[in-house]
């Protein structure tokens, strides 16, 4: 006579080598993924030189140079051109809301999708705000 638990057993074994096969199948995917994103969290002391090349999704050098900058930099009661000479030329603005922004790159998540920026808010050619916009 069978046993009753061994359709069962069978079962759950299954379940178990397919779940192993899977992991091990995807394990180099994880690896690189973990590898990028130490990669992409690494800082970088502020360099104005390198903080003024267009952003490249490939080398997020702004994104490693953000803390840096803030830490160093208040923004807040500088002029544009104090401004423009640090940062270079804004990578878009918003003239109704008398705003710069200079994008960071996009938050490491296993499905990049948050866009990050630093925003400067002027009143007149004096910037009255900073802050990061997610």
């Amino acid at each position: 006579m069978k046993s009753p638990h061994t359709k069962a057993s069978f079962e759950i074994l299954f379940v178990i080598m397919v779940v192993i096969v899977i992991a091990i199948l995807f394990s180099p995917y994880c690896a690189e993924y973990y590898l990028r994103s130490v990669d992409y969290f690494s800082q970088k002391p502020f360099n104005s030189s390198e903080w003024k090349i267009k952003y490249n999704s490939e080398n997020p050098v702004r994104q490693k140079m953000r803390n840096d900058l803030l830490a160093r930099y208040d923004f807040k009661g500088m002029t544009k051109e104090q401004i423009l000479e640090l940062l270079g030329k804004p990578d878009r603005e918003i003239p109704s809301e008398r705003m710069w922004c200079y994008y960071l790159g996009t938050t490491k998540h296993f499905i990049p999708m948050d866009k990050q920026e630093l925003r400067l808010v002027f009143q007149g050619n004096i910037a009255e705000k900073q802050y990061i916009f997610r």
